[in-house]
């Protein structure tokens, strides 16, 4: 069996897990999400365009506070307004942050 409590201490940073009812360590603790969310966006919104509840052609405009850093090409571009298949394009192209957002 693995002693989860000493394998966090040997840990550079902070390993979490949880798997109710068999194992949890820092179970509540809040990690930063980086792009592994990407993939369960790009899935749900894979899933609804193809239930018909999300329309790709759909315009999305882009506010200020959802521009961030790291982003790839949205904070480049002067446009504000981009569909629903364009921000999943460059979410999964080029893990661009605003367009994740």
């Amino acid at each position: 069996m693995i002693d989860l409590d000493s394998l966090g201490d040997e840990c550079p940073g902070t390993l979490a897990v949880s798997v109710p009812g068999l194992l949890a360590l820092n179970e509540d603790v809040e990690l930063p999400l980086a792009s592994a969310g990407k993939l369960l966006l790009l899935a749900e919104v894979a899933r609804s365009v193809a239930a018909g509840s999300l329309d790709p052609a759909e315009p999305v405009t882009l506010l200020d506070e959802d521009y961030r850093g790291g982003s790839g090409l949205l904070v480049g571009l002067s446009a504000r307004r981009w569909t629903v298949a364009d921000l999943a394009l460059l979410t999964a192209a080029v893990s661009d942050n605003t367009a994740t957002n």
